[in-house]
């Protein structure tokens, strides 16, 4: 029984501070209170993944990585009062996801008349 929650709690650590650390990488994010507690908690579950199955490397790497969002959530908390994240100026857009509309592939855009044209003129 303990053996999968404490399985279960490293997934869910993995999943969090995976799709923490996407969202922030596509722009959906800011670095802020969430991002850090995401992190927080992801390095906790997956800390105690670690010393569970004695896998020092990796609890003490995310004990590390605890402390670092730890720090930063006190630095968040003393700096500014808690308010809406505003969104990050970055030098490109952020990455676009595929909705209903999306072609499947590059080939779906082709327009064939130009290739058929290209083929007569040679």
């Amino acid at each position: 029984m303990l053996n999968n929650v404490v399985e279960a709690l490293g997934w869910i650590g993995a999943l969090t501070s995976f799709a923490a650390y996407l969202l922030f990488s596509l722009n959906r994010i800011s670095n802020g209170y969430v991002l850090q507690a995401a992190f927080l908690g992801g390095g906790i579950f997956m800390a105690i993944n670690g010393i569970y199955h004695d896998a020092r490397p990796s609890a003490i790497t995310n004990l590390a990585w605890c402390s670092i969002a730890s720090l930063t959530l006190i630095r968040l908390a003393r700096s500014v009062p808690f308010t809406a994240a505003q969104p990050q100026e970055y030098p490109h857009d952020p990455l676009l996801l595929p909705t209903a509309d999306t072609p499947l592939c590059a080939c779906t855009q082709t327009n064939y008349e130009d290739i058929d044209g290209a083929q007569e003129s040679q």
